[in-house]
Parts: C-alpha cells; sequence; structure tokens
C-alpha cells in the first residue's frame, strides 16, 4: 500500500484514477477481493478496506519478528544490504531501534562481530561504519592470505619440478651405465677377454692374500725366518714353489707342503733338488703307498 501511495503522489493521480489503479496492480485473493466492492466506493474508502482486510494478524507479525531475529547476513552479503533487509523487516513489525540494533549485530559474519563487541556501538550508525570497516579488514586479509598461498603453491611446484629434474637425470645416468657398462659394449655383446697379464696380476694377488703362514719357527731348508730364497730376488722365480711372488715364506704357497719326492716339507716336488724316486709301476710319478708318513706334516 505505501508503494501504491507514493505512486499515486507522484503521478497526481485523482480519486479516480487511484481506484482504477489499484484494481490494476491487485493480484490474485486481493484482486478477487476488490471485484466484490461496490462502485461507489472512494479511494480513500477502498485504502482502509484494503488495510482491514489484509493488515497483519499476530501470529503473521511474530512470524516476521521471528524471522528477523534469526535472519544472518550472507557469505557474499555486503554489511548494507544486509542493514537494509534488517531495517524492512524490523518496520513490518514495529520494532525500535534498539532491538533492530541488537538484531543487526546479531546477524552479522562471524569474522565481523568481533570487531563490532569491541567497539561498542551504541546507535545504528556507528554499529554500520564499525562493520563496514571489520568488512574492509577481513577482506585485506583474505587477500593477502591468498596471495600467500599463491605463493607457496608456486614454491612448492618449483621444488617438486627440480626434484623430479634431479631424479630424471639420475635415472638417466644409471640407464646408461647398465647400458653402456664393464664388460658390455653399446649394443650389449660382451667385451673381449682380460689379458694374461691382468689375469697373472689376480692371481698373485688373491695368493698374496690367502699365502699361508709358517705354522713353527723353524725356516725350511736351512733358511731364516722370513729371509728372502737364496738365489732370486724380489720378482723372480721362486724355487720352492716355482711362482712369482714377494720374497718371504708367507708368500710361498709350498711353505707347509710336503714334497711327494723326498717327503720333506717346504717345496713342491717339481722344485725338488733331491734324486727322483721311480714309481714302484715304473712310471715317474710319486706312488702315494711308499710314503705312509705323507699324510703326518709337522705341526706346531
Amino acid at each position: 500500500m505505501s508503494q501504491f501511495e507514493k505512486y499515486a503522489t507522484y503521478r497526481n493521480l485523482s480519486d479516480d484514477g487511484k481506484k482504477n489503479f489499484m484494481a490494476v496492480i491487485l493480484r490474485d485473493e486481493a484482486s478477487d477481493w476488490f471485484d466484490t466492492l461496490p462502485a461507489t466506493a472512494t479511494a480513500a474508502a477502498l485504502k482502509n478496506a484494503f488495510q482491514q482486510r489484509f493488515q497483519d494478524t499476530d501470529l503473521l507479525r511474530w512470524q516476521k519478528a521471528s524471522s528477523m531475529w534469526q535472519r544472518v547476513q550472507g557469505k557474499h552479503e555486503s554489511v548494507d544490504a544486509f542493514v537494509s533487509a534488517m531495517r524492512k523487516m524490523a518496520k513490518a513489525v514495529s520494532t525500535d531501534d534498539v532491538q533492530l540494533r541488537f538484531a543487526i549485530q546479531r546477524g552479522l559474519r562471524p569474522e565481523l562481530i568481533a570487531h563490532v563487541i569491541q567497539s561498542q556501538p551504541t546507535s545504528i550508525d556507528e554499529l554500520i561504519r564499525v562493520a563496514r570497516l571489520a568488512e574492509a579488514a577481513a577482506a585485506a586479509t583474505a587477500a593477502a592470505s591468498t596471495d600467500v598461498s599463491w605463493d607457496r603453491m608456486i614454491n612448492e611446484l618449483a621444488a617438486n619440478r627440480n626434484a623430479s629434474e634431479r631424479n630424471t637425470e639420475e635415472i638417466r645416468r644409471l640407464a646408461q651405465q647398465l647400458t653402456v657398462g664393464p664388460g658390455i659394449n653399446a649394443v650389449g655383446n660382451t667385451s673381449t677377454a682380460p689379458t694374461a697379464a691382468g689375469h697373472s696380476a689376480a692371481v698373485t694377488e688373491a695368493r698374496r692374500t690367502n699365502a699361508p703362514r709358517w705354522r713353527d719357527n723353524t725356516a725350511p731348508r736351512g733358511r731364516a725366518q722370513g729371509a728372502a730364497p737364496s738365489g732370486r730376488t724380489q720378482g723372480s722365480a721362486c724355487t720352492y714353489c716355482g711362482g712369482s711372488h714377494m720374497s718371504g715364506k708367507q708368500y710361498c704357497r709350498a711353505a707347509d707342503v710336503c714334497c711327494w719326492n723326498c717327503n720333506k716339507v717346504g717345496h713342491l716336488r717339481r722344485m725338488c733338488r733331491s734324486a727322483r724316486r721311480p714309481r714302484q709301476d715304473g712310471g715317474d710319478g710319486q706312488n702315494f703307498s711308499a710314503y705312509p708318513q705323507f699324510h703326518q706334516f709337522p705341526h706346531a
């Protein structure tokens, strides 16, 4: 009805013009009600009859008041839009400014209520001013946190990319080592066999590592313990085992071996200086049955 009066005043409508305009804007139940009224009724009489017929009941006013106190500010609703809606609802239920101020303060968003309570506004205009400042501060804080989140996300993506590139490079390097490695050429075929010099060096190193130690303090063939074998220098053939090794009995593999020819410990049969004993079967080899003490080596 207030909108009707504003428009009628703006257009400076006459009494008949007001009645005709009211008949046009009414809808549904109100339109049916208007058709039952006498045609001779004046505009003022129609207004009073309308207010008596469609005025708010106590139940309807209670429902509107309850809706006002339950109204909360939307997530993307500004302070001004929320306050305007609350004022309209308060006018419908004839709420005073004090109750309206409490209802507005209750319905503000949680991030705004703290600033409003700290300011302790005493009027609706002061409450609106404080709520606007709190709204601007919350928007600035949200924008700053968004920027920080984006920076953190970009840094994490860059770190993940660097780690991925390092892992890819490591995998490529390992794959290249597996494809082209020792003993395998580029197409997967085996390389050439090791040289004789390399094989001899490997055998010498193994003998040096696993060389036996003397079990007693008696040097074989009259030599002092730890002395270099007579008749040779370092690097020449050993006169006890025939091999090439460092000087010293700890490097000689014949140190604890019993000769099959003279039955003495300290040299091999092929390096024995004693006269060769013929085998009983006519051969030139060693007869194991002729030497029962073969398995009885001297021990420390």
